[in-house]
């Protein structure tokens, strides 16, 4: 006996997989993106806690904590026990088609605010 889909459930089996593979695909650029960020926040917190808390040249010590770290110090300033610094890195290569090619952040650490 001959089937009577005419192909179709082939046709629709290998639409529903392209379309799978698209959305995964987004899916895991999106996640490759938050776990950039994620990193790159940290890099920025721990290299304004250096400044903040550094007795010598602030802005050397968050240089050298953001490289140690995989990002690099983009500008700081630090006076009287605070600093605000921007740290950046390069953006994950999966996510470089949504046309983000460098990833900054800016972290601020001293005394707290009433």
């Amino acid at each position: 006996m001959k089937s009577r889909d005419g192909g179709y459930a082939l046709l629709l089996s290998l639409v529903l997989a392209g379309t799978l593979a698209i959305v995964g695909g987004a899916g895991i650029s999106l996640c490759g993106l938050a776990l950039a960020h994620a990193h790159a926040g940290t890099a920025a917190d721990l290299a304004a806690l250096a400044a903040a808390s550094s007795a010598g040249d602030s802005c050397t010590a968050a240089g050298h904590i953001a490289v140690a770290n995989g990002a690099e110090l983009l500008a700081c300033s630090a006076e009287g026990g605070e600093a605000l610094v921007t740290v950046g890195l390069p953006a994950p290569a999966i996510t470089r088609w949504l046309g983000q090619t460098r990833l900054e952040v800016t972290a601020r650490a001293g005394h707290a605010s009433d």
